[in-house]
């Protein structure tokens, strides 16, 4: 819809109405120079995604180790 809206104070013709209705389809969505953004988002997201899992599996590797001295014996705590 068209941001405008019909309450006018000058009536609500029908050249208003086409107006407004010729307004809001003139105007479609962007596509020109909008790949390039769309990639370095992408890009930026998926860097941030690597990096969450880098940390989140060097701290379960973590957790691992030391169960498993545990289990060996070679420490006195199960973290």
């Amino acid at each position: 819809m068209s941001h405008r809206t019909f309450d006018d104070p000058h009536g609500t013709s029908t050249e208003a109405r086409q107006g407004l209705l010729d307004n809001r389809c003139e105007h479609g969505p962007k596509r020109h120079r909008t790949k390039g953004r769309r990639k370095r988002i992408s890009a930026k997201k998926k860097a941030r995604i690597k990096h969450a899992n880098g940390v989140r599996l060097a701290a379960f590797r973590k957790f691992k180790d030391r169960a498993r001295a545990y289990w060996r014996g070679i420490s006195e705590a199960h973290p």
